[in-house]
């Protein structure tokens, strides 16, 4: 992996190439067509043209590569896309991102983000040394100590900056976009539409080795020897990772599953052909804990009732929360279950025992700065006494927790996962029409945060379904709410009632025959009319 920079802008190559113009063309495209759309987009389309605009981005743009401009973090195609999502919305949303009450409620996480990042910059200012001679990543023999540089006062608006476009913004997106029925049917509608677009790409990129971000943009997003699976290969398309891919397959399938149970069209097909085309392709792609999750989500999807599906989410989010503090108190003994699985499959143990190998050492380091964590530059990280980097570091938990703490553990995935909670509480308020959407969120949210145990945070997609999530969950409730009882409403704007209420003419008394001369009394004992 080397850096090129061209004009301002960093290009990261895995392979070395020459500089090409299609990666920085496609960057500088992406602006102007999302202002565009934005300002020519209908009114009533408010909420898919700013779906439109960040999955194009997220899921099209060239990975590697970004805009480094001075002091601020790069800007890669997350926070281009978030930052386009966001002015969309300023254009289309404008009430709603107004009305949106940012950095409250739920929002508050990312407060304690932000705070632990004052808190990791301030307490990892001093520079760390660690052996006496160490090979770079070219494998060259450096002799001389590793030195890791401490983190200045500058970092703090850096990181800020980055945590902002990259966590928040797509988290408020979600928040602020989808708050209706008719937006969560956009917003399943058009997961599936981009899944059935990748299909093609992913069957190809299974057979042959990832070659369509080489064909589109000029080289590779990914090298080789992660995505070899036997005599396959792991679909990267227009991602850094087969994970990050088979995890949006996934949410896809989950989707389309929505839609099916609700006998929804996909262009024109019954959403069931496109569940099950995703299904196969997802199966193709080589990523067995993916097609797990699929098959987990699918049966509680389609037969839940109640707050069965949210209340197994809320199950997989306390498992997540517990899982750091089983594994650092050594609650469960880990090495027993991997001799025990050797004798079934070798490689799988193999594999696991490396990984809780490397959970250990790093945490065993993780826990000499364990509220506000050593910070970056590979602070967090073990080298041995010549100073080589000796440990893997896979799960987004350990990661989080060696280089923010405890407190950007909280705070990051508090994010994915506190909008789970919310919604169980609000379950029993969310009409039913809303309820399976909400319930497809939660799963997948859930899920996504058991896959952020073994793996990293591929991409940023988990902060947006948690702000999708808990927008339509409080959304679905307001607009109940709002909707007039059946026979005590009065017809909206334009003429006609919502389904299944009808019109009640309520007649006056009848009154008794009066006698001759009698006059009708109001309010008068008497019987007769003022004088």
């Amino acid at each position: 992996m080397f850096t090129e920079a061209i004009g301002g802008v960093v290009i990261l190559r895995a392979v070395a190439s020459p500089p090409d113009v299609r990666p920085f063309v496609a960057l500088l495209l992406y602006v102007p067509a999302s202002l565009g759309y934005a300002v020519t987009a209908a009114k009533q389309h408010a909420t898919r043209t700013v779906f439109w605009i960040f999955f194009l981005g997220v899921m099209f743009l060239p990975e590697l590569v970004a805009f480094d401009a001075p002091l601020i973090p790069p800007l890669t195609k997350y926070e281009f896309a978030g930052l386009m999502s966001l002015a969309a919305a300023y254009l289309v949303h404008k009430d709603r991102l107004l009305g949106s009450k940012p950095l409250r409620g739920v929002d508050l996480f990312f407060v304690l983000t932000l705070l632990g990042n004052i808190g990791t910059v301030l307490t990892n200012a001093d520079t760390l040394s660690f052996g006496v001679y160490w090979w770079d990543k070219a494998g060259n023999l450096v002799a001389e100590p590793r030195i890791l540089s401490g983190h200045t006062h500058k970092d703090i608006i850096a990181i800020t900056v980055r945590d902002s476009l990259s966590m928040y913004v797509p988290y408020l997106m979600g928040r602020v976009a989808f708050r209706t029925l008719d937006d969560a049917k956009t917003l399943t509608q058009g997961i599936v539409k981009i899944a059935l677009i990748y299909a093609p790409g992913c069957l190809l990129e299974a057979r042959i080795s990832p070659q369509i971000h080489k064909w589109v943009y000029g080289y590779a997003s990914t090298g080789i020897a992660g995505v070899v699976r036997g005599d396959g290969f792991k679909p990267v398309m227009f991602q850094n990772s087969g994970l990050a891919v088979a995890t949006f397959l996934f949410c896809a399938v989950a989707c389309a599953a929505v839609l099916a149970k609700r006998k929804e069209k996909v262009w024109g097909l019954p959403a069931i052909a496109p569940m099950l085309i995703l299904m196969v392709t997802l199966a193709l792609s080589h990523n067995m804990a993916a097609l797990l999750y699929t098959l987990v989500a699918i049966p509680i999807i389609f037969m839940s009732r109640g707050k069965l599906a949210i209340t197994a989410a809320v199950v997989l989010a306390i498992l997540v929360l517990l899982y750091p503090p089983i594994r650092a108190f050594q609650m469960v003994d880990v090495y027993a279950f991997i001799e025990w699985l050797t004798e079934i499959t070798p490689e799988r143990a193999d594999s696991l025992h490396v990984r809780f190998y490397n959970e250990d050492i790093l945490y065993e380091r993780a826990e000499e700065r364990l509220t506000f964590g050593w910070g970056g530059y590979g602070r967090n990280r073990v080298y041995d006494e010549r100073g080589k980097d000796i440990c893997l570091t896979d799960g987004e938990w350990i990661i989080r927790v060696g280089c923010r703490g405890i407190i950007g553990f909280i705070g990051s995935f508090g994010l994915i996962l506190a909008p789970i909670f919310v919604t169980w509480r609000r379950a029993n308020r969310i009409p039913k029409a809303g309820r399976v959407y909400v319930d497809a969120l939660a799963i997948i949210c859930a899920l996504i945060a058991v896959d952020l145990l073994p793996n990293s945070l591929f991409t940023k997609l988990p902060f947006f379904f948690g702000g999708a999530l808990i927008g339509l969950a409080r959304g679905l409730e307001k607009e109940a709410k709002q909707q007039p009882l059946a026979g005590h409403g009065v017809a909206p704007p334009g003429g006609g009632l919502p389904p299944g209420m009808v019109y009640v003419h309520q007649q006056a008394p009848q009154q008794p025959a009066l006698g001759p001369g009698a006059v009708q009394g109001h309010g008068n004992p008497s019987g007769q009319g003022p004088r």
